[in-house]
């Protein structure tokens, strides 16, 4: 880890399985080797913790560590201090349309709301690995620790970070929802996983997985599973979540959340 201060500082942190080399640093960029001890369990987190009394300032850091079968996980938990930040920044918080089964509910434009763009969030959106598929359209939208996609006749995905399967198939799962309109009517998103180099979908035997229709009723939001066996995918491999007609001049919207990726 590479820590940049220009003041001195104490670290700690709630975890015994995160080891710091030292409990204090100096005013400088440093790289500091900070080490994990193996996980046999499920994914679990911990804070790293950098505080100055002389200038009351504390910086929270959290770090994640899958199990030895878990490959890639997340839950957008990363999110929350962002959305903290925009709610005071804008005097008002990030919404939870499908939680609240509310269309309504509070989605500000990632790329160009004021409140949410400065938060620190496409900093480590991209530190994380991942990419927007579209990102000129401009069509991504924070919602309390997940993301949504999509406005009428503009699309988007999600490439996901690269993972090193070390061999076998892998399996790729995540949680999703369709828009819900105001009539209603729910957008008519069909949800599938798209490999781009190396790799199969194993349920076609092509790059391309079964596009799958949401199950939601009028009116209706709820979250559902997408699974789909993954064959052959390397480091350089490009996974990509999305829906199946990204050329529409439909509202095709989707929400997304609880993506793993498991051997």
């Amino acid at each position: 880890f590479t820590i940049e201060s220009n003041v001195p500082y104490a670290v700690t942190t709630d975890a015994s399985w995160v080891k710091l080399p030292a409990s204090q640093g100096p005013a400088s960029k440093i790289e500091v080797p900070i080490t994990f001890e193996a996980n046999t369990g499920g994914v679990r987190a911990a804070k790293i913790i950098f505080t100055n009394p002389e200038f009351e300032m504390t910086k929270e850091f959290y770090v994640y560590q899958n199990s030895e079968s878990v490959l890639f996980a997340d839950d957008f938990s990363w999110m929350k201090p962002y959305i903290d930040a925009y709610a005071v920044a804008a005097g008002k918080p990030i919404g939870d349309t499908v939680g609240s089964s509310n269309s309504s509910a509070n989605a500000p434009n990632a790329y160009s709301d004021a409140s949410w763009k400065d938060t620190g969030f496409w900093e480590d959106f991209k530190a994380r690995g991942y990419e927007n598929t579209n990102p000129t359209g401009k069509v991504l939208y924070p919602q309390d620790a997940y993301l949504k996609f999509g406005k009428t006749g503009v699309h988007s995905g999600l490439y996901l970070p690269s993972i090193d399967p070390a061999g076998g198939d892998v399996i790729l799962t995540f949680n999703w929802c369709a828009q819900v309109q105001g009539s209603g009517t729910v957008d008519p998103t069909k949800m599938l996983v798209e490999l781009q180099g190396e790799g199969t979908c194993v349920d076609t035997g092509t790059k391309i997985s079964t596009p799958t229709p949401s199950a939601q009723g009028t009116g209706t939001y709820a979250w559902q599973t997408y699974s789909v066996v993954l064959k052959g995918v390397t480091p350089a491999t490009r996974i990509l979540i999305r829906h199946n007609d990204m050329t529409s001049s439909k509202a095709i919207r989707f929400h997304l959340d609880n993506i793993k990726i498991t051997k």
